[in-house]
Formats: structure tokens, sequence, C-alpha cells
């Protein structure tokens, strides 16, 4: 999840997201990048006018590609995914295509690559203002809490004979610089009078959730979904701003918050190109790209919105239900092993990012002088190497991995014939899953001293409050050994030591301001440090 770094667009821009124009039903398309001819092999040219079924089932089929491909292990970042053999537009593509993306450009870099590729009409909203002037959020739109509008949008559509869209553009910087995750943050009923966003709300069944769905978090977190096992579990991917591309599962983490804010799952609105003509290669030239509203897609459902359920745990599993297959069961214990291996993934992925960061010697640097502004939305070097994020990511998959079981045993005991259970001692059989799992998922590192240290789940539960965000500190402390960091990274204990509440979030703080000193933090630290346990 990135800030808004507007790289190669006029900074006058950045003014009109706190109060863009009054919006109608459409909104003006803003040119961004140069114009080239079709002899150009990055020139987007445009064969068909609108999405047909077959394009969206095809569209699926390579995002599940793509997360089968990362599952196998055979790639790990955006670049390298992209580059494989999950990729069948690739051997294609000509040289200078930038593969990055984060978890905000995902979804938008994966559509318009495809539309590219198949010839099909793309556009996506690049530039957003506040709803509400005065929301409390509005000094970072990414988490403001009435939802954002869009005041202008970007499309594929030829400007004029031999005049395409240069697919590198958008694909290399373009859909970077414009899209964040307050590009996804609006309403998920529509409200009249504003424009429509990128997405639409979906029915919560098999075939709208889909490979290719957003699910988008209200703390401003966002994920792809790529698989829909048959018990309902869905499968996702996860880009990250040092290009990395991890996979979870949809869970408790995922929070809805209040409609205005479009949580959670919603898919890409259909687009057709409109007042467009074919030249003498068949291209259709001029027009522009139109987004349907909510009254043109038979598809569109509030139930996800409107559905008044309690707990976080209580609509996981009413999703999961939903898009279940029909007579499926839910194995208690193998659906803890599932969640256990799901926290194993977790850890692993952590590995990889700190590991990244240690390549960089980033951990060689001196703390600044002052904290970032805020831990979870930074820019620049804190942004790539740091993982404030993943850590309360993994805090809250301990958590949910917990809260999961605790409520499929109440439902196992209450009679509700979807949960199973075969054996004759269940809390025996739980230990020794978890157990099994823990033992089967090391975690080595090598320290600062050179001595190589092995984890294995159970000792990252035990660390889950120590383990540092901070990519400035040693190994050691990235991977919550006190007592080590004290004896070899002595010149880092201070920042550590005075940081212990900020490991201690189990949410993302979106609002508060982290940019402190040293001195600043060791206060804040003396009044909030008390870290939560998970039984």
């Amino acid at each position: 999840m990135k800030t808004l770094g507007f790289k190669n667009v006029v900074p006058a821009i950045l003014a009109m997201l706190v109060a863009g124009p009054v919006l109608a039903q459409t909104v003006p398309r803003l040119e961004l990048s140069p114009l080239v001819s079709g002899a150009d092999r990055f020139a987007w040219k445009i064969k068909k006018a609108s999405w047909s079924e077959t394009d969206e089932a095809e569209y699926s089929a390579f995002v599940q590609g793509l997360g089968a491909a990362i599952e196998a292990k055979k790639c790990n970042t955006v670049a390298k995914c992209m580059k494989s053999s999950a990729n069948p537009f690739f051997s294609t593509d000509p040289a200078g295509l930038r593969y990055y993306a984060d978890c905000a450009d995902l979804p938008y870099f994966l559509r318009a690559y495809f539309a590219w590729k198949k010839g099909l009409p793309f556009s996506f909203v690049s530039g957003i203002s506040l709803r509400d002037p005065n929301d409390p959020g509005k000094k970072d739109i990414r988490y403001t809490k009435n939802g954002n509008k869009p005041w202008r949008r970007t499309d594929s559509a030829a400007r004029a004979a031999n005049q395409f869209v240069s697919a590198k553009d958008t694909l290399n910087w373009i859909i970077g610089d414009h899209v964040s995750t307050a590009t996804m943050r609006m309403p998920g009923i529509p409200v009249a009078g504003e424009a429509n966003g990128d997405f639409y709300a979906i029915p919560l069944q098999r075939g709208h959730v889909r490979p290719g769905t957003l699910i988008y978090s209200a703390d401003g977190h966002a994920a792809v979904v790529y698989q829909i096992q048959r018990d309902g579990l869905i499968k996702t991917i996860d880009a990250h701003p040092d290009n990395s591309i991890t996979l979870t599962a949809y869970g408790t983490r995922f929070l809805r918050g209040n409609p205005n804010v479009g949580a959670i799952f919603k898919n890409f609105r259909p687009v057709e190109l409109v007042g467009a003509q074919a030249d003498a290669e068949g291209n259709l030239v001029g027009g522009s790209v139109r987004v349907k509203p909510d009254t043109e897609i038979s598809q569109v459902n509030y139930e996800q919105i409107r559905t008044k359920i309690g707990s976080n745990s209580e609509f996981y599993a009413w999703v999961r239900q939903r898009v279940a297959e029909t007579g499926f069961k839910i194995d208690i214990v193998q659906d803890f092993k599932t969640s256990t291996e799901t926290l194993c993934r977790l850890v692993s992925q952590r590995r990889e990012a700190v590991d990244h960061a240690i390549a960089a010697q980033v951990d060689k640097k001196n703390n600044p002088d002052r904290m970032v502004r805020n831990i979870f939305g930074a820019e620049g070097e804190w942004e790539t190497y740091s993982s404030p994020g993943r850590d309360v990511s993994l805090r809250i998959g301990y958590k949910s991995a917990l809260d999961s079981l605790k409520f499929n045993v109440t439902r196992l005991r209450s009679g509700d014939p979807t949960y199973v259970y075969t054996g004759t001692n269940l809390s025996s059989d739980l230990f020794a899953v978890y157990k099994q799992v823990a033992a089967s998922c090391p975690l080595v590192y090598t320290s600062r001293s050179g001595v190589r240290q092995s984890l294995d789940l159970e000792q990252v539960r035990l660390r889950l409050f120590k383990i540092s965000f901070d990519p400035y500190h040693c190994i050691d402390l990235r991977w919550g050994d006190v007592a080590a960091g004290e004896r070899v990274c002595g010149e880092d204990m201070r920042w550590y030591n005075a940081e212990q509440y900020l490991r201690n979030l189990t949410v993302r703080d979106l609002e508060s301001n982290h940019g402190l000193s040293i001195e600043e933090m060791e206060i804040v630290n003396a009044d909030k440090n008390s870290p939560p346990a998970y039984d």
C-alpha cells in the first residue's frame, strides 16, 4: 500500500484532491501520456467495443493461473510471475515494460494488461476528491471516514486515426501514479449525483466472487481473489511495495466499515467503447470508454452491505457459506490445519521481506531523527523495507485462526450439521495438528553475530509483540530476539524500546501522527506500553 506519489504529473493536481469540482454522472477524460502510432508495439488497439462473458472468464483464468504459480513457488514477485509461463502473453511483450504493482496497483495492472493484450477497452478513475470536505480523515484520503468520489477518468480509447494510447505508459507509470487504495474507497451503494467508481458490489455467490474479484478492507488494504475452494475458502493474491507478491486467504482481517468506504467484495464495472469507428485494420478509433452504472449491471447486489451481522467471525462464516458449494462441510481439524498453514505462509513471506531489507543493508543505517509520519503509509526506503502492515497482519492472523477455531467449535457443539469432527478427542487432535504444522514450518536466519537461528510457528507466536517492523534495526530485533539485540545491536535498542507501543498494535493505526522524535516516542511509550496477549 502506497501513498499518492505523483512522480510524473504536475503537482497542482494534488490540490484538487481535497476539493474537486461538482460532479455529474460522467467525469472528464484526463490525458496523461503522449499518443503513439499504430506502428508502436505498445499501441493499445481496441478490437472489441465491450467485454464478453468469455473475456471475463478468460480474465479469471489468467488471474487464477498467476495465483497457482505463486502457490507452486514458481515466482514470488510481480515481475517474475509476469515473465513466467503463468502469463500466456509474456512472449508477445515488447522490451521496456515494467512489471511492478503494490496492493492497490495490482488489480488495475492485471486488468489493464489483459485488456491491452485482448484488444479490449479499459477505463479507470485517475482523479479523486473527498466526498465530505470536513472528513476527519482528509489528511490522507486513503483513510477517509466517508469515502471518496471521482472527478476524472483515463481510458484506452484511440484519440484519432493512428493516435493510440500507449500501454507502456499506462502500465509503467500512469496506474502507479494515479491509483491508490483511496481509489477503491467509494460508496458500495452509488449516491445520486456522484460519478461511478471503478467497481460494483457483487452477490456473495460462486461465479460472482471469482478469480479477479477485488477484496477491499476498510482499513485501506486490498487483495485479489485467485481461487475459491469447494468449502468456501477464498484464496487471495497480495502485492507489496517491494514488488513481492504473496498469498493469503480472505478472513477476519478484512474489515467491512461503513457503506461509504465500499468494503468488501467487488468486481470491475463493465465498460464499453462508444462513438468509435473501425479503421482499415479493424481497430476501433475515436470515441470514449463509458463505464456502466449499477442500473445497467444485472449482477449488482448490495446484500453484503445491507446484511447486519455482528462480529467479523460471523460475517466471515456467512460469506464462506454463501460461496461454498452446495452441501459443503467444514472439518474442524482440517480447517484448523489450513489456518495454521496460512500462518506458516505469512511467516515465510515476512522472512522474505526482512531478508530483502538485510540484503540492502538498510539495517546498517541509523534511524532518522524522527519516525515517519505514519508507519503504515510512508514512501521511499521506509515503504520498501519496513514491515508494520505485515506484522499487524501476522498478529491478526494468529488471532483470526484462534477466533475461527472458537467459532467452528461453538457451531459444532450447537449441532450445526455444516461443522463436523470424526475423532474422539478434539482438543488432542487440534493440538497435534498445530504441533505438526509448527514444526514443519521452520524459520532460519543468520543473526548479526553470524549465528544461525531457527524459529517455529509457536516461537514466532511468543514473539508477536517483539518482532520489529523498523528496517533500520538489526535482524535479531526484526525477529524479536531482544537478548541478542542487546548484545550485538546496541545502537538500535533505544529506538526499539521506544517503538514498543507501535509493536502492540493489532489494527493499522491510520490516523495517528507517528512522526515523533525519540524523546517524544519514549514519553508516549511510557503511557501506552501494555501489549495484549493471544491465549
